[in-house]
């Protein structure tokens, strides 16, 4: 039995990639400690994912971090490491590719970015989403991290130069290529669920598994290569009620957040100037909207809790510049005053599931929550996926995680179907 470890520059991330080994019964588990007693963690588990929050950081910083965990990875015996990547190449991923080939200086880096089931593919080296150039789509308008590359090789040479990188087409893998005297990293075309296997096929013909790198596409794939020890999978249970707690300002979610309002679901819609105050819901007012929001969850529709800008304005970054925040600040206090929101709802009530966007409202979340342990159980949509939550007064709560550009336009209603009781 080969034991596995994850490392994933984000918590959604984490999650999702996670998922792909816990829904087939393999023990995973998650943790955001970068100095996690790794040999414990691998007498319970077969894989481990570290969340190492990373995607934000300078890439000397992120480059640190990685090679930290790296490191810790080889000294507690770990067989393969998985470099989990951001399917629209958002983050560090030259710097933190070098951080884990410095940690296993003479090993292969096999990647396969592809993603075909979020319509996310690799074709001469380039990454698309629905057809279209990552750096041309919506993620090059990132507010945060826009990607403004889509070749693989630029963007890792951009991070690490001294890297080599081999891209391999769909035509040399489908005849067998060979990856014996290839050096740094080698990225894989792939446009189809099924050239992820192919590729895994190839992997483990060459011998080259202790070094991969993928996002939750080809992660699906590796059961084969870790020997993996299955037990029985575990399901999840119907709650009375569910929130969504939307801080992702994605144009793929604002899509999904229209759709399930059209559809029935309340949507509450915070103002600028109720998330960007630190001492809100301590005045007056922010008590009262606790009460409405918690007694809007009471009524028949599943409630949307949205710190987007309504009118897509840019009045949040108005406000923002008005009491003296950096824009670059704003998810700090959307996350902290979604989790506020959350934390109240749940003493009030604990028997909800949490629909949550994005990995920084996630983290949000479970600070504000005392979250402090999740386990991943299943999918319950494309890159969306149902964990359990411990808290330190003991309360498991389910929690559902969504990449901000991930998921049909339907999936807040699919989700609502499959955890609500008779939804």
């Amino acid at each position: 039995m080969k034991k596995v470890i994850i490392i994933a520059d984000d918590f959604t991330g984490a999650l999702d990639t996670g998922v792909q080994f816990a829904g087939k019964g393999i023990a995973t588990t998650v943790t955001q400690q970068i100095d996690a007693d790794l040999k414990a963690l691998f007498e319970k588990f077969q894989v481990v994912v570290v969340d190492t929050e990373s995607r934000h950081l300078p890439h000397a910083e992120a480059y640190r971090i990685v090679r930290t965990v790296a490191d810790n990875a080889v000294a507690a015996g770990v067989d393969i490491i998985y470099k989990k990547t951001d399917s629209a190449l958002r983050g560090n991923i030259g710097a933190e590719f070098k951080a884990v080939m410095d940690a296993k200086p003479d090993e292969l880096l096999c990647f396969a970015g592809a993603f075909p089931a979020v319509n996310r593919v690799t074709l001469q080296g380039h990454q698309y989403t629905d057809g279209i150039l990552i750096s041309e789509s919506g993620f090059g308008k990132d507010p945060i991290n826009p990607v403004t590359e889509s070749f693989i090789p630029a963007i890792i040479k951009s991070q690490a130069p001294e890297t080599e990188c081999t891209i391999i087409s769909k035509a040399e893998l489908a005849e067998g290529i060979s990856l014996e005297g290839l050096s740094g990293v080698v990225s894989f075309d792939a446009s189809l669920d099924e050239d992820l296997a192919a590729i895994a096929g190839c992997v483990e013909a060459s011998g080259h598994t202790a070094l991969l790198a993928g996002c939750a596409g080809f992660a699906k794939h590796l059961e084969a290569l870790i020997d993996a020890d299955i037990d029985e999978e575990r399901g999840f249970d119907r709650t009375d009620r569910l929130m969504i707690l939307c801080g992702s300002v994605n144009p793929i979610t604002r899509e999904q957040v229209e759709y399930a309002h059209k559809n029935g679901f309340l949507r509450i819609n915070l103002l600028p100037e109720q998330f960007l105050t630190v001492d809100y819901f301590e005045t007056v007012e922010g008590k009262r909207l606790l009460d409405s929001i918690y007694y809007a969850t009471l009524g028949q529709a599943p409630v949307m809790v949205c710190t987007m800008d309504v009118s897509d304005d840019d009045s949040g970054k108005e406000e923002a510049l008005k009491l003296g925040i950096r824009p670059a600040d704003m998810a700090n206090y959307v996350t902290a005053c979604l989790g506020r929101i959350a934390k109240y709802v749940i003493d009030m009530d604990a028997n909800y599931t949490f629909a949550v966007t994005g990995g920084d409202t996630l983290i949000g979340f479970l600070k504000a929550v005392d979250g402090i342990e999740l386990s991943p159980v299943c999918e319950v949509g494309k890159g969306t996926v149902l964990s359990v939550m411990h808290d330190r007064k003991g309360r498991q709560i389910q929690v559902i995680s969504k990449s901000g550009g991930f998921g049909e336009k339907e999936i807040f209603p699919n989700i609502a179907k499959q955890v609500i009781k008779g939804f």
